[in-house]
């Protein structure tokens, strides 16, 4: 998976490089992977179902997250392709 979407991820050696924004140097990509580590067992996301309410966990949601990136990568798509 060399040219796959999971090789265009940020390495926190390429995180290291390039302009401080307010965030330091840290990608979105990074502060969830944080975050998952930090609090993988509590809610990241609660929708309504019926009258009542589904929540995901942050495990959970990159669980998603990284299956959806797997489709997009064996549909062809990567890093750099746009959708539209």
């Amino acid at each position: 998976m060399a040219n796959s979407l999971f090789a265009a991820l940020p390495t926190e050696a390429a995180e290291n490089r390039g302009a401080k924004g307010p965030f330091g140097t840290r990608t979105l990509v990074r502060m969830f992977r944080d975050t998952v580590a930090a609090h993988g067992s509590r809610p990241a996301l609660s929708h309504r179902v019926g009258k009542g309410y589904a929540t995901r966990t942050y495990a959970e949601l990159d669980q998603e997250v990284r299956q959806f990136a797997r489709g997009l990568a064996l549909l062809g798509l990567r890093a750099g392709d746009r959708l539209g």
